[in-house]
């Protein structure tokens, strides 16, 4: 009677209320897509690169590491080497921060990254100002690791989806140059404002780096998930990232974050089911539209062996004006690119398990693995031990010398160069020779041994050590830019946030043996107290040797990426025989 009336009128006007709120947050975040147009991709790409600017921090470490130590009151470098090897863990342990990427888009993830470098840089700075322990300290770099990380993952991915493939090896390049230039910016904000205010540095380095992340959350054009949702319509079905029914309503592609269109505005029972419809699909729907793509399938094929003319092209178009005119040329380019042949025996809507089964049981796969974990655990060696090391080599080299904040800034300036030249280069190279972009593997594994092996041989020369930072950044930004073109050439784009992930794992991996070796190797002082110099000449000599199998390993992976490309010409003249 009455009560079941009043307790409807209830519900009926939660469900409005609710509604109303999903509709002005899908207002706010449309602000940037509806308020730029056409220069939406282009902001998004600035502000990508301000967050790779941020997303870098932790390699400044050599700058105010041993400071670090002496403001807390460590009694030894194996304190620092501590902390900042799990901050480096932080930093390179990522899989379920790829798996995040692909499940909610980059705006989430961005979210998550300011809040996690706010609350990491700013604990970093209580363990400066209050003596905090190493184990303190780890932890907060851990944060700054994971919401660097996060940061990088979530602005490198969505912004080179926005630019055709003729055109991402710039991308690229100049977006991890923002982070490559990082440790440098942050190196000379030190050097220039904060000597002798450890903890006002990284309150600033906290509070900015929170607040570029925030504002790219807010305005980043997600293309890798919006390519995804066109896939998502074009085959009538869900994603494996989403658990919405995207046949019942409309989701927002440009906002990057999901939200219900809902249509029933109607009372009780109606708005009750809309918001049930939110959170899982409905199970007739989701037969019926199984059973309509079915016969859909079959019909194509029919007209197909008659006609010759294929009809995708048609559903093509079609899918393209229902995710806008924008949109359309990308979705529709998107869907002509060759599949790798990788992707032709994997599915974006296969399970998670089957797809890492397929990626591990891939010899690439491996191949750029130990290849990443020999050169870069080397990078981040020098990353992690330049600064103690410089300390013990050269009297005249302590905490609060300039010296070691030059060397971050070499490297920084090498490793943005190394970046934008390789991106460019593996643009061109591929275009006018078409030489895979894995090739400057090889050129990076030559470099970063030269430069280890200069090190092992010189360290209490300050000029080489000088060289040798500009030498190593240059290595590592050259081989961060081939790789995660390489891998996305050989993996696909589908679930490339995973891939990312999983191959920063190898880093991790790299950077875990160099230090633990070189924190093992120089804590014995020696009966003539140079037993930490040898340590380290013993430790980078050992890099050295392991880059030059790393040049070989590259070599191996240039032939299987030529071998899958021409797989992939192969595959692309049949389409063309079958449907000519």
């Amino acid at each position: 009677g009455w009560e079941n009336e009043r307790r409807r009128g209830t519900r009926a006007r939660g469900g409005r209320a609710r509604m109303a709120s999903l509709d002005s947050l899908s207002w706010f975040l449309d602000a940037p897509a509806r308020v730029l147009g056409e220069r939406h991709r282009w902001v998004s790409f600035a502000l990508g690169v301000a967050v790779q600017l941020c997303a870098g921090t932790l390699y400044s470490v050599s700058a105010w590491g041993v400071a670090l130590r002496d403001a807390a009151g460590w009694e030894n470098d194996e304190d620092l080497s501590l902390a900042t090897t799990v901050g480096t863990l932080g930093v390179y342990l990522a899989v379920h921060n790829g798996l995040a990427l692909d499940r909610f888009g980059a705006r989430p993830c961005l979210a998550f990254a300011s809040i996690a470098l706010l609350l990491g840089w700013n604990l970093l700075a209580r363990v400066a100002s209050s003596n905090g322990s190493p184990a303190a300290a780890a932890f907060a770099l851990a944060l700054v690791g994971q919401g660097s990380v996060t940061s990088f993952l979530a602005s490198l991915a969505p912004n080179v989806a926005n630019f055709e493939e003729a055109h991402q090896g710039k991308a690229h390049g100049v977006l991890l140059a923002g982070f490559g230039g990082s440790s440098a910016l942050f190196a000379a904000a030190y050097r220039g404002a904060f000597v002798g205010n450890l903890p006002g540095f990284f309150a600033f380095a906290g509070w900015l780096t929170a607040l570029v992340a925030a504002a790219n959350a807010f305005a980043c054009k997600d293309g890798a998930r919006e390519k995804r949702l066109s896939r998502v319509m074009s085959h009538g079905g869900l994603s494996h990232g989403s658990s919405y029914a995207f046949a019942t309503r409309r989701s927002n592609a440009a906002s990057g974050i999901r939200l219900a269109r809902i249509g029933g505005r109607g009372g009780g029972d109606d708005a009750d089911e809309d918001e049930r419809r939110l959170v899982e699909p409905n199970a007739e729907d989701a037969a019926a539209d199984g059973e309509r793509r079915r016969s859909q399938m079959s019909s194509g094929t029919s007209k197909h062996s008659i006609s010759g003319v294929d009809e995708n092209e048609n559903a093509t178009e079609e899918e393209a004006r229902d995710v806008g005119d924008e949109e359309a040329p990308r979705v529709k380019e998107s869907r002509d690119d060759a599949k790798t042949p990788f992707e032709s025996e994997t599915t974006e809507s296969s399970n998670l398990a089957a797809h890492l089964k397929k990626l591990f049981s891939t010899p690439l796969f491996w191949l750029i693995y130990s290849h990443l974990t020999l050169t870069l655990g080397t990078a981040l060696l020098w990353v992690n031990q330049a600064g103690p090391f410089a300390v013990v080599a050269d009297d005249s080299v302590n905490a609060k010398s300039a010296s070691l904040a030059t060397m971050v800034m070499l490297f920084s300036l090498g490793n943005v160069g190394g970046r934008v030249a390789c991106g460019v280069a593996s643009d061109f190279c591929e275009t006018k020779f078409a030489t895979p972009r894995a090739f400057f593997l090889i050129v990076g594994g030559l470099v970063m041994c030269l430069g280890s092996a200069c090190l092992a041989g010189a360290p209490e020369r300050e000029d080489t050590r000088n060289g040798v930072a500009l030498t190593i950044g240059l290595a590592e930004g050259t081989i961060m830019a081939a790789w995660t073109s390489a891998v996305r050439n050989a993996f696909g784009e589908a679930r490339f946030g995973l891939h990312l992930a999983v191959y920063n794992s190898a880093l991790a991996l790299g950077s875990s043996l160099f230090n633990g070796f070189a924190a093992a190797a120089t804590s014995d002082p020696g009966d003539y107290g140079d037993g930490e110099v040898v340590g380290y000449k013993a430790t980078f000599a050992i890099a050295t040797t392991a880059c030059g199998g790393a040049t070989l390993l590259a070599m191996a992976i240039v032939k299987a990426t030529r071998h899958d490309a021409a797989e992939r010409a192969a595959a692309a003249r049949r389409g063309n025989d079958v449907g000519g």
